[in-house]
């Protein structure tokens, strides 16, 4: 393999997640996506030597990225869904005596986080596309207002308001699932 191949691999290997998690938030049939992702390195590959250096590498990807997503959707005419978002991680549980007798505990906190998960998830799923895709860069990829602004082509008071009425509008909507969820009770 030559250095330029060499290289080539290990660009599209740093950032394969990136590209994967800003096209999936809004393509959500897998085949789709990948075959996505795919035409977003070329496209990346074909403008390497228009990307200005005032901002990142990763920014200018993302905005390659939601760009290429948003205009095959537009072109398929499918609607945007939210693919699943991790929220928190995964802690492995090392079976001691002390962990034995906890395990009744940790699994009953591991079951509420679980429901707690796939509550945000579905109420996610609710909100409007370009909310959700803000939520996602600004807490999953830890975008600055700045980067998300650059990404997505908006004004930065934009992101901003669109970022605070996003978590406003989840957390509305948790909390009436909630009382929803308690009154059936």
């Amino acid at each position: 393999m030559s250095g330029d191949e060499e290289a080539l691999v290990f660009f599209i290997d740093s950032y394969k997640k990136l590209v994967f998690h800003v096209a999936g938030k809004l393509i959500e049939d897998s085949d789709d996506l990948e075959d996505a992702c795919q035409e977003i390195f070329i496209k990346i590959y074909e403008n390497l030597g228009s990307f200005k250096h005032g901002c990142k590498l990763s920014t200018w990807i993302a905005k390659i990225s939601y760009n290429h997503a948003c205009n095959l959707l537009k072109k398929r005419k499918k609607t945007v869904s939210f693919s699943k978002m991790n929220f928190g991680e995964k802690e492995e549980i090392f079976l001691d005596e002390k962990s034995l007798q906890n395990s009744h505990k940790e699994s009953s906190l591991n079951r509420q986080r679980e429901e707690c998960n796939q509550l945000v998830e579905k109420c996610l799923e609710r909100l409007h596309p370009v909310q959700r895709e803000i939520i996602s860069l600004y807490h999953t990829e830890n975008f600055s207002y700045e980067e998300i602004s650059y990404a997505l082509s908006m004004p930065l008071g934009t992101v901003k308001n669109y970022l605070f009425r996003a978590r406003k509008n989840l957390k509305d909507m948790v909390l009436r699932t909630q009382e929803a969820a308690n009154e059936a009770c």
